[in-house]
């Protein structure tokens, strides 16, 4: 059921695809080939690889130097901190109406 929900591509549009070439931009004479699972450094990155056997130029696409499993990890940790701030401000929010609440009644049966 699930599978049916990302039957599209949400990749943005001017980001390679797997097979995509290029000239390399450290030796200009061969191609460098993209590949999104390219291992690098005992983590799995897309990067742009030349062919050439005497070059052997490596670009690595991705922003930061972690993984994307360690990207959506942290992206995780941060939405349940999110979530947990918002329970707390509502939980002090619910207690402040309360002693509110409880104020008024208290007031309302003191005889002046």
């Amino acid at each position: 059921m699930r599978a049916g929900l990302r039957s599209h591509d949400r990749r943005g549009v001017g980001r390679p695809q797997n097979g995509d070439t290029r000239l390399c931009a450290k030796c200009g004479t061969a191609t460098c080939e993209f590949n999104d699972h390219y291992r690098f450094e005992g983590h799995i990155v897309p990067a742009w690889i030349c062919d050439a056997p005497q070059c052997r130029f490596r670009e690595v696409v991705r922003r930061s130097g972690t993984s994307a499993v360690e990207d959506s990890r942290k992206a995780l940790r941060d939405s349940r901190e999110v979530r947990a701030q918002a329970r707390r401000r509502m939980m002090k929010s619910s207690a402040r109406n309360e002693r509110t609440r409880s104020r008024v009644a208290k007031a309302a049966r003191t005889p002046k």
